[in-house]
């Protein structure tokens, strides 16, 4: 998985996109990056995601499985 400068985030198997969600732009007040609450709920800078492209892999248990890797820039 990645998270871009471009506020979207992207989830990629064998160098296929295969999960795409896509936020706002940061404002002056927003929290900026990708988080997600306790219910699972994403936000991207503070707002709700768009889904631009719908998973194309298993993303349960939520927030993903343990087949889409996590770098350890998330953790």
């Amino acid at each position: 998985m990645t998270m871009g400068e471009d506020n979207v985030f992207q989830v990629v198997k064998a160098g296929e996109v295969v999960y795409e969600l896509t936020g706002k732009d940061c404002d002056e007040d927003c929290v900026s990056g990708l988080s997600i609450d306790k219910d699972g709920k994403m936000t991207i800078n503070g707002a709700r995601v768009k889904t631009t492209i719908k998973p194309a892999v298993e993303v349960q248990p939520w927030p993903f499985s343990e087949d889409v890797s996590i770098p350890r820039t998330f953790i």
